[in-house]
């Protein structure tokens, strides 16, 4: 009985946060950062953790912030400013992210405090995944420590 009046509180008080934020939401909806036709799932982690994230995330990107939203009930957003990718997307290893298909990507993006992150998607949003650095999607394209054709 207890068990159920705490559930139905922490409903109602779940309900009212999201009605009260989609009232203080600007009147067109359809202009939102966060369109469906415009994201991508994703799995975002800082380099330095080990284990993915159980769920899923959307991710957009808005010039060279990726913007990633987060949660089912409490929805939230987290931009992350990209200075450049690491290095080209790359197939996910046996051990790497579940629920983004057979053969998810990942990318490792450096933000601009420094610090590293890595973004998983499914290879269909691959060319979505990298964004504004559209030539880091294209294979065997590295601009680091490598040479031109002809050795200049």
């Amino acid at each position: 009985m207890v068990a159920t009046l705490l559930f139905l509180i922490y409903l109602s008080a779940v309900l009212f946060v999201r009605w009260r934020r989609y009232r203080q939401a600007p009147a067109d909806r359809a202009e939102s950062a966060l369109q469906d036709e415009d994201t991508f799932f994703c799995k975002v982690r800082p380099v330095t953790r080990s284990r993915w994230p159980i769920r899923r995330s959307r991710g957009r990107w808005v010039h060279d912030v990726l913007l990633i939203r987060r949660g089912r009930w409490l929805q939230r957003t987290v931009a992350l400013p990209v200075r450049l990718p690491e290095d080209n997307p790359r197939p996910a290893d046996c051990d790497g992210p579940s629920g983004l298909g057979l053969r998810p990507y990942t990318l490792q993006l450096r933000l601009d405090d420094g610090s590293l992150m890595d973004v998983a998607a499914a290879a269909a949003d691959r060319v979505t995944m990298v964004g504004p650095f559209l030539a880091a999607a294209v294979d065997g394209h590295s601009s680091r420590g490598q040479k031109r054709p002809g050795g200049r």
